[in-house]
């Protein structure tokens, strides 16, 4: 919904929900996933429990998300013994 100059959206994707973000170099990736975590109380239809994030190369984009207790930073693709972990660590 429009709402003056901004689009005011609310809960439009449930949870829990996975994303792969793909695209070109230098195409927004990064600012795009940053603005995501940002503004998830407006994106998502509850609030975020836990984030595992997952990355090739670390990038100074990422350090003010860093200080947020609610993510967890893995560099490279997450294993099969990750992926258990982090489900036994968030059962809820």
């Amino acid at each position: 919904m429009k709402v003056g100059d901004e689009y005011q959206m609310s809960g439009i994707l449930q949870t829990p929900c996975n994303f792969l973000i793909g695209a070109s170099s230098q195409s927004g990736k990064t600012f795009l996933v940053v603005k995501i975590i940002e503004s998830h109380e407006y994106i998502f239809d509850k609030d975020i429990e836990h984030i595992y994030f997952c990355y090739k190369v670390d990038q100074s984009q990422y350090e003010p998300l860093k200080n947020n207790s609610k993510i967890t930073f893995h560099l490279g693709v997450p294993n099969r013994s990750d992926l258990e972990s982090w489900n036994e660590t968030h059962q809820g």
